[in-house]
């Protein structure tokens, strides 16, 4: 959701917990720290294997597009704190991104994500980058959305047979073109009725090419001599005869009623959005076309993913206090004509205000671009009308994991029964002792009680969430309040975990897990020792020593950690950190590694972010440590790091000033950027290694070279 007419703010102090303005006459007053749209572009796109960018692969279209922003905006690239690449099915989509934006003149500084929300990724990017800079994690970024759906046309997912026998779990891997059979059966559309809009998109998009009104939004690049100025995707000519003329693409499914006419087609391009603060822009002598007011993420039942608009666009109008009415121009993602029907008529919105020069039926689906690509275009349009407020809404497959998979155990307060019980203990309680494996799914709600997990077999819990891949969005939250002065002497650091992991192979999803205890003794969050284990997408709070990390194999993706003294520790688990928020309430080191020299253990931790805990206590400014070495032989390794807390400008610590256990540690740092580091003075007794160097510490150092076995490689980087 985004208005035109943007933007004034309060205390930055207050940007963290400050509420979301609501209603029209709220929304459009000007803040300093609004996050504002300053520059929106699109290359123009290519028809799949036919077109004008066929034969160029996403990093050489990312060049250009890079290139082409920079040389247009006179913006200096090492001002930049964050890119966010939005993109569905490039191999390593997170190395092609960093390297063409290195090539582009991006300094190496910069640091860059990518995110495959399928054909929601573009907004996603846009998302990502926005909610950085309303944490204050960052003052400007880039957003991207790209795709070459020549040189990577999506492949067909398979799932095991387990899984495959939950009929929702089977849904979400079916070709999409059966979802829009699926629609168009189950929600009455039938072929006239998809021609029709199929048609009205046709017809504007080629009025709107005739008449250069993409030229407002497409930024001319250029690849190997070859200018590319407009889009070649349009079908001139396009009738209500010739479309009805055409036949069914997907015979077999449902009434057979989508055809190539009535469906996206699919393409090659990119679109790219700057963003940042009012105050900066302003100050800046930016030009500000959009103010971002807010976004929503829901889940629908994958058979009809296309429907996905819907409850979107009502959630986000509901948060955000605005009505239909309010808003001016419109952009529906048109994957098929079966869905946008769907769309249109459920939300009663005119169809004059909807795509107003055609969507991606006429202009073609690059699928990571085109949610950027619906912002750049609606705001052109926006502006064209002298609009105030833009809806722009995609959709994607299996994001959201809202029922359980099948023979789950189930954790459901409300509603008790056979294999559906009250409280997490008893769930696992009821778990057979063997080797099979288990799963447990929780339903939403805050669970007071400490869970242990101690059977031969593996274990997955899952948290009930509307976006499996943002922690944020978790909605199960256990908690616990032990220190270690309320156990017995014997239990250790362990006993007073909230979750405590014995099993040899758990994997977690989706959970926030608390220690309320706070200040003045060991109380942990976590506690693992299983032989292989998991965390991804998890909230784990405490003040000291938050997460045991102490045996085995783990990994921890897409996770926030919070507390302040040795909040990460352990001696004896090989542990790898990627693509995780690290906050620190107070004074204090992140890590203390407990290794001695019989272990192999390690820390390795590659693209995190560290910063100050929105409630951070006073003393945190310039007392924050990287880690310091529990056991004589510590080994931790942070790359990639953006380090924005404020830290001591040691970096690292001794363990104290009697014992400091520096003799034979290796505290290692590769490529750590950002406000914590400058003027770092760091210790003898801590690295900064090479870039050759930093290349032999990989996940593969840290879980062996069989780690896609068994870890979630979905949320990796």
């Amino acid at each position: 959701m985004f208005s035109r007419t943007v933007v004034r703010r309060s205390s930055p102090l207050l940007r963290y917990a400050s509420t979301q303005a609501r209603g029209l006459q709220a929304i459009l007053q000007k803040k300093p720290d609004d996050v504002v749209i300053t520059f929106a572009a699109r290359t123009a796109m290519g028809r799949v294997r036919k077109g004008q960018l066929k034969d160029h692969p996403v990093d050489e279209i990312l060049l250009a597009l890079f290139k082409a922003t920079l040389a247009k905006t006179g913006l200096d690239p090492s001002k930049v704190d964050d890119i966010c690449v939005g993109t569905c099915h490039p191999p390593s989509p997170l190395y092609i991104s960093r390297a063409a934006a290195i090539a582009a003149g991006i300094p190496a500084e910069v640091p860059i994500s990518t995110v495959n929300r399928l054909c929601s990724s573009g907004l996603m990017a846009v998302r990502n980058i926005a909610h950085d800079i309303q944490s204050g994690e960052a003052s400007l970024g880039i957003a991207v959305g790209v795709e070459s759906m020549t040189l990577n046309p999506r492949p067909t997912p398979e799932i095991c047979e387990d899984v495959s026998l939950n009929s929702q779990s089977h849904d979400c891997v079916q070709p999409m073109g059966w979802t829009s059979e699926m629609v168009a059966q189950n929600f009455n559309v039938p072929r006239d009725k998809q021609d029709y809009y199929a048609l009205i998109s046709h017809s504007r998009a080629e009025k709107s090419l005739k008449a250069g009104i993409f030229n407002d939004e497409i930024i001319p690049i250029e690849i190997r001599g070859q200018k590319i100025v407009e889009d070649d995707t349009v079908r001139p000519g396009v009738t209500a005869e010739s479309l009805a003329k055409l036949k069914p693409v997907f015979p077999g499914w449902g009434g057979e009623l989508t055809t190539a006419g009535n469906a996206s087609g699919i393409g090659d391009g990119a679109a790219l959005c700057i963003l940042t603060t009012r105050d900066r822009a302003e100050k800046e002598g930016m030009e500000i076309l959009g103010k971002w007011v807010g976004s929503s993420v829901v889940g629908v039942d994958p058979r009809y993913m296309g429907i996905g608009p819907v409850p979107a666009i009502e959630k986000v109008l509901s948060q955000t206090g605005l009505r239909k009415e309010d808003v001016d121009t419109w952009e529906i993602n048109e994957a098929f004509a079966s869905q946008f029907a769907y769309c249109v008529e459920k939300l009663r919105v005119p169809i004059e205000k909807i795509n107003v020069n055609g969507g991606a039926i006429a202009l073609t689906h690059p699928l990571g671009m085109t949610g950027t690509r619906q912002i750049v275009t609606g705001l052109a349009q926006l502006r064209r009308q002298n609009g105030q407020i833009l809806c722009t809404t995609s959709f994607s497959r299996a994001t959201s994991r809202t029922s359980p998979p099948a023979g789950a155990i189930i954790v459901n307060p409300s509603q008790t029964g056979t294999s559906t019980f009250s409280t997490i203990s008893e769930a696992v309680a009821s778990l057979p002792d063997d080797s099979t494996s288990q799963n447990i799914f929780i339903y939403p709600g805050t669970y007071e009680e400490q869970i242990l997990i101690n059977r031969p077999g593996a274990v997955t819990i899952y948290g009930y969430t509307e976006d499996i891949t943002d922690y944020s969005e978790n909605q199960v939250i256990i908690r616990n309040s032990l220190s270690k002065a309320q156990v017995p002497a014997s239990g250790g650091d362990d006993a007073t975990g909230t979750l405590r992991v014995k099993s040899s192979t758990v994997s977690i999803y989706n959970l926030d897990i608390h220690n309320d205890y706070g200040p003045g003794s060991q109380a942990l969050a976590l506690s693992a020792f299983g032989t292989k284990f998991g965390a991804y997408s998890c909230r784990f709070y405490s003040y000291q020593d938050t997460v045991y990390s102490n045996l085995g194999l783990q990994v921890y993706l897409r996770s926030y950690f919070e507390g302040a003294v040795d909040f990460i520790f352990g001696s004896r688990g090989q542990t790898y950190f990627e693509g995780n928020t690290i906050a620190t309430k107070g004074a204090g080191c992140i890590t203390a590694s407990g290794r001695d020299g019989d272990y192999d253990s390690i820390f390795l931790f590659n693209s995190n972010t560290i910063i100050a805990a929105p409630d951070a206590f006073s003393n945190v400014t310039g007392n924050v440590f990287l880690g310091r070495p529990w056991g004589d032989y510590a080994f931790v390794v942070f790359k990639n790091t953006v380090i924005n807390a404020p830290m001591n400008k040691a970096i690292w610590s001794q363990w104290s000033s009697s014992d400091p256990n520096t003799d034979h540690v290796f505290f290692a740092e590769y490529n750590s950027t950002g406000s914590g580091v400058e003027g770092a003075s760091r210790p003898s007794f801590a690295t900064v290694l090479s870039e050759s160097d930093a290349e032999g510490y990989t996940v593969v150092t840290a879980l062996g070279d069989d780690y896609a076995s068994w870890v979630d490689t979905d949320y990796m980087l």
